[in-house]
């Protein structure tokens, strides 16, 4: 939450769909949000607060109850999840419309679960695409059109040597496992 209320950069998926739903409301998490908006910082604060003192509370008097949640069978909690995601998904607009939506977008999850594909990725981008646009779009205007001013400043070269060692990495990993084994049995000290 931190990074997302002070950078407006998302920690995870979840800090990623909260950040969505502050500029869905036309609040845009980052350094600014403290100067514009503080009532709405101070607010949030405040409900984090109520929300851990009330988890502390009701966990405590539910502790004995609880566990007793374990012993549904699945089959009969799945149910009962799934009514509750279409109920919540209709009562936003009274509309079939956002039910198919989700219907959409929960087989699309599901899919990416069977193909062992991470959701959070999907959700970075969903959330930090638009901000990246608009930025790039601003950097050019101040840079005349010229994408020279990414390669001209040091800091710039660095954050982008980075980035392509963060995306090469997993390519060279796997390859620079196998060459230290192949060392380890030709007995090379490495």
């Amino acid at each position: 939450m931190i990074p997302m209320m002070t950078l407006g950069v998302p920690g995870d998926a979840i800090t990623a769909v909260l950040m969505g739903s502050l500029l869905i409301h036309g609040l845009r998490p980052g350094p600014m949000l403290f100067a514009e908006n503080p009532q709405m910082v101070s607010s949030i604060y405040a409900g984090f607060l109520i929300a851990l003192l009330l988890t502390l509370i009701i966990g405590l008097l539910m502790m004995r109850w609880l566990p007793l949640i374990l012993r549904i069978p699945s089959h009969v909690l799945l149910v009962g999840i799934a009514l509750l995601c279409v109920v919540g998904a209709y009562a936003i607009r009274n509309s079939m419309a956002d039910v198919y939506i989700m219907l959409f977008f929960g087989s699309l999850g599901y899919l990416l679960h069977l193909l062992s594909l991470p959701s959070a990725p999907l959700a970075f981008g969903l959330i930090l695409g638009p901000l990246l646009e608009e930025n790039l779009r601003r950097s050019l205007i101040l840079g005349r059109g010229s994408w020279d001013m990414f390669l001209n400043s040091p800091i710039a070269m660095s954050l982008l040597a980075l980035s392509i060692f963060a995306i090469v990495l997993p390519f060279i990993a796997p390859l620079w496992v196998r060459f230290k084994s192949d060392l380890q049995r030709l007995k090379v000290p490495f």
